[in-house]
């Protein structure tokens, strides 16, 4: 077994994506979108985490009725999920949204809470991480990833944040968010989803569907992880999150109508069905 550990900032590469052809809409057009498909990304998400909820189950709990058959950590994993999903369109919807480490912690919170000691606080603040170790990741090929220690954590996070807050382009700021938070392990527990959850909120809010993987796709992303974290390229699960979010944008689409501006509560809620796939599949 080999045991990789976090390398320090300045030798992570992050990833350019300014040459995707991604072409933003409103943002009520983007939200309706997203909540249309809120149930599909919930199990997209909780499936990646080995829950084995199916999406029409997914679909009954948000309807109050609870499936049979279940360990109620995966119940509660799925509740979890909708109340950071909610809770992150309603700071989009209301132009609250800030794409910084109090945001990520009150996501972290909402996904990982009974699930993750002191969830919503970073490793590197927490009481529990007494020892102040890094989290440890298991990777393919029974190797092992520890990420940062809680001084490296104290001496890393806030400099690649900013320096990432920093790049002009949305997309390439939140697919490098994604990679990052998920290599620094910033949390006890649900780092990849955080960090996923604050990708979607950075794109969002500038006009940019949410990302979401299909359960095919998961050898794929458990490749690009693996590469990631074994490497400390970035850019490696960045680029496997763009192809994935690239599906929502067909070299030969065009710009969708109405333009920014020109929204009105009519057509915000007159969408095609084909604008709600986003490549999720059913299961």
């Amino acid at each position: 077994m080999t045991e990789y550990q976090a390398l320090p900032p300045e030798e992570l590469k992050l990833g350019s994506f300014t040459h995707l052809d991604w072409r933003p809409s409103p943002v009520e057009r983007i939200i309706y979108r997203y909540e249309k498909a809120r149930p599909k990304y919930l199990f997209s998400t909780a499936f990646l985490e080995g829950n084995t909820y199916t999406l029409p189950e997914v679909h009954s709990l948000l309807d109050d009725q609870v499936p049979e058959g279940h360990n109620p950590s995966e119940t509660n994993q799925i509740l979890n999920l909708n109340a950071a999903s909610v809770w992150l369109v309603e700071q989009i919807g209301q132009g609250k949204f800030q794409a910084d480490l109090t945001t990520s912690n009150k996501l972290n919170y909402l996904i990982a809470q009974n699930e993750a000691l002191d969830a919503g606080i970073p490793r590197d603040k927490s009481s529990v991480n007494r020892d102040g170790r890094g989290a440890t990741v298991s990777l393919l090929g029974n190797h092992l990833f520890t990420g940062y220690n809680k001084q490296q954590l104290q001496d890393s996070v806030p400099p690649m944040l900013q320096k990432i807050a920093n790049l002009n382009d949305p997309v390439t700021r939140a697919l490098n968010w994604a990679a990052f938070a998920t290599y620094a392990q910033i949390y006890m527990d649900g780092n990849k989803r955080t960090a996923r959850y604050m990708m979607d909120g950075i794109l969002m809010s500038h006009g940019y569907d949410a990302i979401s993987i299909r359960t095919t796709d998961r050898n794929d992303y458990n490749q690009a992880l693996h590469e990631m974290y074994t490497t400390g390229n970035l850019a490696a699960y960045a680029s496997f999150l763009a192809k994935i979010g690239s599906r929502s944008y067909p070299l030969d689409s065009s710009p969708l109508q109405p333009e920014i501006g020109e929204l009105t509560p009519e057509s915000a809620y007159s969408l095609d069905e084909n604008e709600l796939d986003n490549g999720i599949d059913l299961m």
